[in-house]
């Protein structure tokens, strides 16, 4: 006959249902729940350094691809200087000297008077922009020339400035249709303005570009072969050489530039302007997506327990 400690009394006494007649879980139930938390923790912290590392490659690959864009438009520069200063870079015919100018001989090699020659010479490039000798019409192409070139280059910083915005902002992918990206930015309409606005700018500046390379090279042409009132400026096939070569430098990326502007603006696509087999932006990237951020507290705390189920075969055991 075992004899009573007191301990039934005790163990008794010990509520296992709240009054609701939920079954109060035991201390095991307790540490197993606590575990569980634990490793969900533990998850969730996993995820979000995943998550930051994702993000931090994005953005170093980013960089590299802004850093390329951008040394692809600096290389440009000179092409694209030459292409609209034609009345400057085209080798063209100036009148003879029979003295040193008002300023000397003494100038810089890159800048000296050429040796004169009975009917004139090859035009140095200080006879190029000397301003105070210039007949009406060579400053006029002189000023088109230069009005050419400051519209080339806001062109090209615009189009730098969204090429950046979509390094930044989109991806390609290959895996999706090319023009995926309106359905990816349904949600998004913030992103959905900006590509309109800035392939409606685009637009507008190649059109413009396009429309002033011609007209410069009209006026620069007539003023080059035809000369003006007072010269001549025509060296022969020289002039015309370097007239086509020039315009040409630049002429295969207006025209790259106006086709791929005006299919991103008419299907509001958005295609990159710095490459020569179009690429085309079609996925927001993943880092602007909306992210659903969990917590600990997403995830309440299991015991184990059929709520239902369990309190119901409780009660009826009791």
């Amino acid at each position: 006959m075992r004899l009573n400690d007191g301990n039934d009394e005790e163990a008794a006494a010990v509520p296992t249902h709240t009054k609701s007649g939920r079954r109060i879980p035991t201390d095991f139930e307790r540490q197993a729940a606590a575990k569980r938390r634990a490793l969900q923790i533990l998850e969730l912290q996993r995820e979000e350094e995943e998550w930051q590392q994702a993000v931090k490659d994005t953005a170093a690959t980013n960089a590299k691809n802004i850093a390329q864009s951008t040394l692809v438009q600096v290389g440009g520069l000179y092409a694209v200087s030459q292409a609209c200063l034609l009345s400057i870079f085209v080798p063209q015919k100036c009148p003879a000297i029979t003295a040193c100018p008002a300023d000397g001989c003494l100038s810089s090699p890159w800048f000296d008077y050429p040796a004169d020659q009975p009917d004139g010479h090859l035009c140095s490039l200080k006879e190029n922009v000397d301003w105070f000798n210039f007949t009406q019409r060579n400053k006029n192409v002189f000023l088109f020339n230069i009005c050419t070139l400051i519209v080339m280059l806001a062109a090209q910083a615009y189009f730098w400035k969204r090429e950046v915005w979509m390094i930044n902002t989109l991806e390609e992918d290959n895996n999706v249709p090319y023009n995926n990206l309106q359905s990816e930015l349904d949600g998004y309409p913030e992103y959905q303005e900006a590509v309109e606005v800035y392939n409606r700018g685009c637009f507008y500046f190649a059109l413009s570009v396009a429309i002033l390379i011609v007209v410069n090279f009209g006026m620069s042409t007539d003023f080059l072969i035809n000369g003006d009132e007072v010269y001549n400026y025509n060296l022969g096939t020289r002039t015309v050489t370097g007239l086509l070569t020039n315009t040409m430098l630049v002429s295969t990326k207006v025209i790259g530039y106006l086709s791929y502007a005006r299919l991103s603006y008419a299907n509001n696509w958005s295609i990159s302007m710095f490459t020569v087999v179009p690429l085309s932006y079609n996925r927001l990237d993943d880092s602007k997506k909306r992210r659903v951020v969990k917590t600990v507290a997403d995830f309440p705390i299991d015991y184990g327990l059929d709520v239902g189920s369990g309190a119901s075969s409780d009660k009826g055991a009791r």
